[in-house]
C-alpha cells in the first residue's frame, strides 16, 4: 500500500466521523427545546433524545430492506442487453 493510497482513506474515515457527529448534535437538539419548556436540566432531554435515536438506528440497521421494484434485477439487466 502506498502513501497515495493512504491519504483518500483517511480522509474518508475521517469526513464519516465528522457526519456522525453532525448526526448527534442533531439528534440532541429536539431533547434541548422540550427541556428548556418544562425547566428541567437540559443534558436530561439530550440524553433522552440522543437514545431514542440510537434506538431507531439499531432498529432501522435490523429491518430487514424491502423490495419496492416489481422485476428481479436479473431480468432487468437482461431486458436491458437484449440485441435489438
Amino acid at each position: 500500500m502506498t502513501a497515495c493510497d493512504e491519504k483518500p482513506r483517511c480522509w474518508l474515515v475521517l469526513i464519516g466521523w465528522s457526519l456522525m457527529g453532525d448526526a448527534v448534535s442533531h439528534a440532541v437538539l429536539p431533547g434541548v427545546v422540550p427541556a428548556y419548556v418544562l425547566g428541567v436540566p437540559f443534558a436530561l432531554g439530550a440524553i433522552v433524545f440522543t437514545t431514542l435515536f440510537a434506538l431507531g438506528l439499531v432498529l432501522i440497521s435490523i429491518t430487514p430492506a424491502r423490495r419496492t421494484s416489481t422485476t428481479s434485477s436479473s431480468a432487468a439487466c437482461s431486458a436491458s442487453t437484449a440485441p435489438t
